[in-house]
């Protein structure tokens, strides 16, 4: 027989989240046969479960019961909480609960705890037993703690929070859980020694296993490496030895090849710099030539026009320059051509006539036909160096692209080459000694291996004797479980639902053994022909029968395990899953629990219309059972729905009391 909490009393002080009536924190006395704490969304009716939750486990917790899905078949070993978890608390308020302490009263049989953490970090404050206090020491806390809730370790207690006393938002299920089903049968069903015995059967078997796994991949990647090697000696190995020396030596024709190529590509590519510069200075130039033979023409334009003449010099200056009439905007090339051929055969730039007027001054016209001569000759010279420099520069880019790609055919080819010498290789042992050697060594691996898979297979056949031994110890709970589950289904389900004992073979760890372990299924009635059929899936039932189902059965596991003390049920928002009917049976199956012996349930719920929580008072009551109310809405901050609507929650507060009345 375990212990199972139950659980007096919480405060919390200095805590942002609830700051009270009085600025005093919250306070909630649960020492009722039904406790429900109410209030809306945001005024921490989670954390409060939480709060609670973390105060009995400390920063600790089991790592394979945090991580979504099933248990499986990680080690129960109680590990540290990451920062971040540990601050989970700290950060939602502002003041990251610097000075915030919560405070949990509770009992484990016939001791009481009393447990001071802070919520800033979950360190221990304080704890004392029966009123002394005790010596500020975490490990010490979890042992007796552990003694006196009746199980072997720590990590067996942080089981039975999670999947027995807590039934928080998340709806971590038991029951389809098979892997946490058959740790919570064993923590709860047997004595400490065998326990902790299962535990250490189970982790040598997974512990060897790991080793035999790791090893065989050592071995099979050795194995499959020396299987292909070629035996020294043979005709075989003398043909591929001869691959390899000709793929050798053709790679290092290739690799010289290479090394030169790449020299002659850098000399490529100063090479072809030296030609564009040259190219780019030619072309600089040139355009210098040019505007000096338009300088000319405009000089011998200008000898023509009278000094009066300045606008109607400028429009002709335009018309040489950029072949463009200035009076009409358009492009007059054939103008500009006639211009200068006028100017050149000594004629007027105007009309065309020869210039043989007395007025007309013949020595400058002949200076300009000169200089106009010597102009177009330097510029046609130049033009034609130009088209010297840029054949030069595309031939240098052509060699250019030349070695690139005999630079890039080299590569692809020795590539191959390598790919070819490297699986040659993988073939050909060193030598003959260090193959055989390597042969005998890979012997000796295959021995070990079978060794190890021989230690296995006595490892797991041990812990499957033990197994089926100490199952008739689980067994002989059997029939009081099954009654206490049928009687709560047949609240809920209308007695379409039993308990069935049904021993399931799983794997242990990733080994190829399978060992049988104690389980518990549901045989659920059809609607159309009533006959019974097993539910072995979270999916083969409904949301709210999913929920009571675990429900039913943590109930029905404790009040058999821990049948000579009473035991706390903490369950967040169970109406969220229920319709206006199911709300009723609901309630009855809760209250009948909340009203047997010394149990206490604890639900914590929003303020809506349901049925669910005035039912569940109303059943209570009328089962002479004890309740009372912890109203958030007086003691948690204000949500800034709270702030702008906050009478309608206190209105919907009031209707839910006079619901409870009614009920009672």
């Amino acid at each position: 027989m375990v212990s199972f909490p139950v659980i007096d009393d919480v405060k919390v002080e200095h805590f942002g989240l609830y700051p009270g009536t009085n600025g005093d924190g919250l306070h909630a006395n649960l020492r009722s046969d039904l406790n429900v704490v109410v209030g809306a969304n945001g005024l921490g009716k989670s954390t409060l479960l939480l709060i609670i939750f973390r105060a009995l486990t400390g920063p600790y917790d089991i790592p394979g019961a945090l991580r979504d899905g099933d248990l499986g078949s990680a080690r129960l070993d109680v590990k540290r909480l990451r920062p971040r978890e540990v601050k989970s608390f700290a950060d939602r308020v502002t003041d990251g609960a610097a000075k915030a302490m919560a405070q949990v009263r509770f009992s484990l049989g016939a001791t009481s705890f009393l447990v001071a953490r802070s919520l800033r970090d979950l360190s221990l404050q304080s704890w004392s037993v029966d009123g002394v206090t005790q010596p500020l020491n975490e490990d010490d806390l979890q042992a007796r703690i552990a003694r006196e809730c009746g199980v072997w370790s720590f990590s067996d207690w942080i089981l039975i929070l999670r999947y027995v006393t807590f039934y928080m938002d998340d709806r971590q299920v038991l029951f389809w859980d098979r892997s946490a089903q058959k740790q919570l049968l064993r923590s709860l069903f047997l004595s400490n020694s065998d326990a902790e015995k299962w535990v250490g059967l189970e982790r040598q078997v997974l512990e060897q296993d790991s080793r035999f796994r790791n090893f065989r991949n050592v071995y099979n990647n050795e194995s499959a490496r020396i299987t292909r090697l070629i035996v020294p000696d043979t005709d075989a190995h003398a043909d591929l030895r001869s691959m390899l020396d000709k793929l050798l030596q053709e790679d290092e024709l290739d690799m010289r090849r290479q090394e030169e190529a790449l020299a002659e590509l850098a000399s490529a590519h100063e090479a072809r710099a030296n030609r564009n510069l040259e190219r780019l200075q030619a072309l600089q130039r040139l355009d210098e030539l040019t505007r000096e033979y338009e300088h000319v023409k405009l000089t011998a334009l200008t000898a023509q026009f009278p000094t009066t003449a300045d606008s109607s010099l400028y429009i002709w200056n335009q018309i040489l320059a950029d072949s463009e009439c200035l009076l009409c905007g358009n492009d007059v090339p054939a103008l500009r051509v006639a211009i200068e051929g006028r100017i050149e055969n000594r004629h007027c730039a105007v009309c065309d006539s020869p210039l043989e007027r007395e007025d007309v001054e013949h020595e400058p016209i002949e200076l300009s036909r000169e200089r106009s001569a010597r102009a177009w000759a330097q510029l046609e010279q130049q033009r034609s160096l130009l088209g010297a420099f840029e054949q030069e520069y595309e031939a240098s880019k052509e060699a250019v692209q030349h070695v690139l790609e005999e630079v890039a055919q080299l590569d692809v080819r020795r590539t191959v080459n390598e790919q070819r010498i490297g699986t040659l290789r993988a073939q050909l042992p060193a030598d003959a000694d260090g193959y055989f050697k390597d042969r005998s060594h890979l012997s000796s691996m295959k021995s070990r291996s079978n060794a190890m898979s021989q230690e296995l297979a006595v490892l797991a056949a041990r812990f499957e004797e033990f197994i089926a031994e100490k199952t008739s110890s689980i067994l002989s709970s059997a029939d009081s479980i099954k009654q206490r589950f049928d009687h709560y289904s047949e609240l809920f389900l209308l007695g379409r639902g039993e308990l069935s004992w049904s021993p399931r073979e799983d794997q242990i760890g990733q080994s190829s053994y399978r060992v049988k372990f104690p389980a518990y299924e549901l045989q659920l009635s059809k609607n159309d022909t009533g006959a019974a059929s097993i539910r072995s899936g979270i999916d083969d039932v409904s949301e709210s029968q999913k929920e009571f189902i675990d429900l039913a059965f943590r109930m029905a596991l404790i009040e058999t395990a821990g049948a000579e003390h009473g035991a706390s049920l903490v369950i967040d928002t169970p109406e969220s899953s229920l319709d206006r009917v199911f709300s009723d049976r609901a309630a009855s199956v809760l209250s009948d629990f909340a009203a047997t012996a010394d149990n206490r349930l604890v639900v914590a719920s929003n303020l809506t219309d349901g049925r669910l929580i005035p039912k569940l008072v109303g059943a209570t009551v009328g089962k002479s059972a004890t309740w009372n109310i912890t109203n958030l809405l007086d003691i948690a901050r204000p949500t800034p729905a709270i702030e702008e609507l906050g009478d309608e929650y206190r209105d919907a507060y009031e209707r839910l009391m006079y619901d409870i009345e009614s009920a009672s």
